[in-house]
């Protein structure tokens, strides 16, 4: 196979990975802009090695061999987590009224994989796949509180000296103390960190072993997020967790 014939292949599949739902050799064509009876040709290999699947109105989607393809890979885990996740955080939203946002390591940086917004007309609603900064913000604070120390070290070395964005500055030693009381404590709570009037809730999903997975965020602007009411998200976000974090443990996602 030529590498041309081996990168059209390729695009097909990736045409197949990126739509909704089955497409029709011309769809495929049309996406990829390669003429359709190519197309044809292309999508023959791939159906024998069972990477695509023809339906009974002749259309193509993706095989389930594609699975193995990627059954180790990182991403899928994390999309099995999130597809786990997602039923609870719904039922977080609908408890809370605030947005639930499902958060992952990434490097060195957090990055969201899951939100569902909030219903109000107030709301903060992460961008997924958006990373952001590890060290600030309870979404990825209690990442950072949960990974090893060795990992804690290097990101308080890169941020140290930093600015939050109510102005104040990063100090390493205080935030190698907060990172420890919210792992005595189980959750994390941050008030302007990121963004101006927001506040949050978030505690740790973790897996066997209690491996970290995730985090889970209750987030929203800080005049709901008030004394009296904070106990109740707190419990929320923490139980919340603890749910995800069983089922995650229970089918060894």
């Amino acid at each position: 196979m030529s590498t041309q014939a081996l990168e059209r292949g390729l695009d097909c599949l990736m045409a197949l990975a990126n739509s909704d739902g089955p497409l029709s050799v011309g769809e495929i064509a049309t996406a990829t802009s390669i003429p359709a009876s190519t197309v044809y040709r292309l999508l023959r290999p791939l159906e024998k090695r069972g990477l695509a699947e023809r339906t009974e109105q002749g259309k193509r989607l993706l095989g389930l061999q594609v699975l193995v393809l990627c059954r180790s890979a990182r991403n899928v885990h994390r999309l099995q987590v999130a597809e786990i996740a997602l039923p609870v955080m719904q039922e977080l939203a609908r408890l809370t009224q605030e947005t639930v946002v499902l958060t992952v390591v990434k490097e060195f940086e957090a990055m969201c994989i899951e939100v569902v917004p909030s219903t109000q007309l107030i709301r903060l609603t992460p961008e997924k796949g958006r990373p952001q900064p590890i060290w600030a913000g309870c979404s990825s604070k209690i990442l950072l509180a949960y990974m090893p120390r060795d990992f804690q070290e290097e990101v308080l070395n890169l941020a140290d000296g930093c600015r939050y964005f109510d102005g104040t500055t990063f100090a390493r030693e205080a935030v190698r103390r907060q990172l420890d009381q919210v792992r005595q404590d189980g959750f994390c709570i941050t008030i302007e960190e990121v963004d101006a009037e927001a506040a949050g809730v978030a505690a740790p999903i973790l897996g066997k072993w209690n491996r970290l997975e995730a985090g889970l965020s209750v987030l929203g602007t800080k005049y709901r997020f008030q004394e009296d009411q904070l106990p109740r998200i707190v419990e929320l976000v923490v139980s919340s967790a603890r749910a995800i974090s069983e089922k995650v443990t229970l089918v060894g996602a």
